[in-house]
């Protein structure tokens, strides 16, 4: 379908000719001079009502490589009426038809990977090894939800367990929830929009995307072969605008009973106050300020080879689980950071459509600005900057600091880039009370060659999700995503939100049981 985008013009913001992607239900063009796209409501690429539009950025170099509509209450309370019509629609086909539909998304997502990827690349500052990635990730979510709603469901219970209840039977089983309100962060949105909109549409649901307006531009090239694949026009739609507007009219609707939500804790804990009028189910995915335990025998060179994932590439430090913070056994501290910051060093930082860059830029200025003011704070206070930095525009160099105190934003607040914080402690004890002096809960690690005492450790960390000998940085997939403390509520994975997606109901029938009716 269409043409492949040439990513060298992306990058530069402009095409010098008309392209087409077209579609059964729509056409996105091409155009000199910059890029034309739209929302999807109820099949439709649409403007928004206000003829407003959002400004899309190369992080890059900062850029304009397109416009999307600026969506409203207006433009969300027509997505939302069709929605409820999806709804009808979506719970009443059958299972095996919600299966072939995604099925043949994710097919459609491996057909077009070339071209997903090069729009990732130049909206969001992926490198090509993690833009790849993500799309294969995406494709295989989707496929392993378009099977959960064929999985075996439901409960019966044991009634004559219960006083004068002999003879009945009770059986619980799963319904859809109704019109569900995905809100995708920018950081990684096709793997987001896959768990949001995968396990929505195949629980029976219908869904409306809020897409960040920082780089919504891939998401909706997925969603154009979401409508290919059959997905019903009414059940699925995409709205652009920035989240106190499109978002909040999202939260505040009263025909949207659940809000999934990838972001920080300040807007998690936003979205939790306005949806308290209609309790409202929450499936929150919060920020994190992930801690790494390295024992006095950890293999160091495990933990440095870890951070090039764990803290560096992957989505260019921007990860809720990414290694953040480092607590390392005093005896090895030093030794830990010189191999940290051979590692940090030896990291290509620039423009990500070079195929032989391992970090690119951070989503935007403004970002990059805030890393550079953590980092800052830091030296001001004594602690020591061994590599790393801002290099120029949005690029922040792999970073190392040690020396970092309690009184210094690294050691409590999120830094969202390729920084890694190295706090020194006494002993394992120690460690694990600064690991657990947090207000985040989400995801931690723990390097010892002593696998009992690794376990004791993870047990005792305050948060949803450990990994031993290895990065923090881990979401397969498979695994439970269970944060704790401010870093949200709910459990994700391919799996879980299936249940995140419906609702349990009961149902008791009376004299069913034969046996105690003779």
């Amino acid at each position: 379908m269409g043409n492949r985008v040439n990513p060298e013009n992306l990058k530069r913001g402009y095409l010098s000719m008309n392209v087409l992607f077209l579609g059964p239900t729509c056409m996105i063009c091409y155009k000199l001079g910059g890029r034309i796209m739209k929302m999807l409501i109820n099949g439709s690429w649409c403007d928004a009502k206000s003829g407003e539009v959002i400004e899309i950025l190369n992080p890059s170099n900062s850029e304009i490589i397109d416009t999307v509509p600026r969506g409203r209450v207006e433009d969300v309370e027509e997505a939302v009426q069709a929605a409820l019509k999806g709804y009808e629609i979506n719970r009443g086909i059958s299972a095996r038809e919600r299966s072939a539909y995604l099925l043949k998304a994710a097919d459609l997502i491996d057909v077009h990977h070339d071209e997903i990827r090069d729009i990732l690349i130049a909206e969001n500052g992926k490198t090509h090894y993690w833009a790849d990635f993500e799309i294969d990730k995406m494709a295989e979510i989707i496929r392993t939800l378009s099977d959960r709603g064929k999985d075996p469901q439901g409960t019966t219970y044991p009634m004559d367990a219960m006083k004068d209840c002999a003879g009945q039977m009770a059986m619980v089983y799963r319904q859809p929830r109704g019109v569900v309100a995905g809100i995708i962060p920018f950081n990684f949105p096709l793997e987001m929009m896959a768990y949001k909109l995968g396990g929505a549409l195949c629980a029976g649901n219908s869904v409306i995307l809020k897409l960040s307006e920082d780089c919504p531009l891939a998401c909706l090239k997925v969603g154009n072969l979401f409508l290919e694949a059959g997905v019903p026009k009414e059940a699925f739609h995409m709205v652009t605008g920035y989240g106190e507007e499109a978002g909040n009219a999202l939260v505040d609707h009263p025909d949207v009973p659940m809000i999934t939500f990838t972001g920080s804790s300040t807007v998690g804990k936003k979205i939790m106050e306005r949806s308290a009028k209609y309790l409202k189910h929450l499936s929150l995915e919060l920020g994190g300020n992930d801690p790494v335990i390295v024992c006095r025998d950890a293999d160091l060179n495990l933990v440095a080879e870890g951070l090039i994932k764990g803290r560096f590439t992957v989505g260019n430090g921007q990860a809720c689980v990414a290694d953040k913070r480092l607590i390392v056994d005093e005896n090895v501290v030093d030794a830990l950071a010189e191999l940290c910051t051979e590692t940090a060093k030896s990291m290509k930082v620039g423009n990500p459509s070079d195929p032989s860059v391992d970090v690119g830029p951070v989503i935007h200025k403004k970002a990059a600005d805030r890393i550079e003011a953590m980092i800052a704070d830091a030296v001001s206070k004594g602690a020591r900057l061994h590599c790393g930095g801002r290099w120029e525009g949005n690029f922040i160099k792999p970073t190392v600091i040690t020396g970092v105190t309690e009184d210094m934003q690294l050691y409590s607040e999120e830094c969202f880039g390729p920084v890694v914080t190295i706090i020194a402690c006494k002993d394992e004890k120690d460690g694990l009370r600064i690991a657990n002096d947090s207000r985040y809960g989400l995801q931690a690690a723990v390097y010892s060659r002593d696998v009992t005492k690794a376990l004791r450790l993870a047990d005792m960390l305050e948060v949803g999700g450990v990994v031993i000998n290895g990065s923090s940085c881990f979401r397969p997939g498979s695994v439970p995503y269970m944060p704790r403390k401010e870093s949200g509520i709910g459990t994700d994975n391919m799996y879980n939100c299936y249940d995140e997606m419906t609702t349990g109901k009961a149902v008791v029938i009376c004299d069913a049981i034969g046996r105690f009716h003779s």
